[in-house]
């Protein structure tokens, strides 16, 4: 998991949109459908504004966004 991605997981978790482990999130995060579902939400609570191709690149989570 790269720095972006736990900065994303420490937000979330301080904004308590989250509250499994860092362990947890790379896994479930390792799934394109959970990783699309985080950016939906993402979005439309207006917390991420670019896009999925940007999303993917920044967070390189291993699951894509499409």
């Amino acid at each position: 998991m790269n720095e972006s991605a736990q900065k994303l997981y420490n937000i979330l978790v301080q904004e308590n949109l989250y509250s499994k482990s860092m362990e947890e999130f790379a896994v479930q995060f390792s799934n394109p459908n959970s990783v699309n579902n985080l950016y939906q939400a993402l979005i439309a609570n207006n917390l991420y504004s670019k896009s999925p191709q940007e999303f993917n690149t920044q967070f390189g989570l291993d699951g894509e966004v499409e």
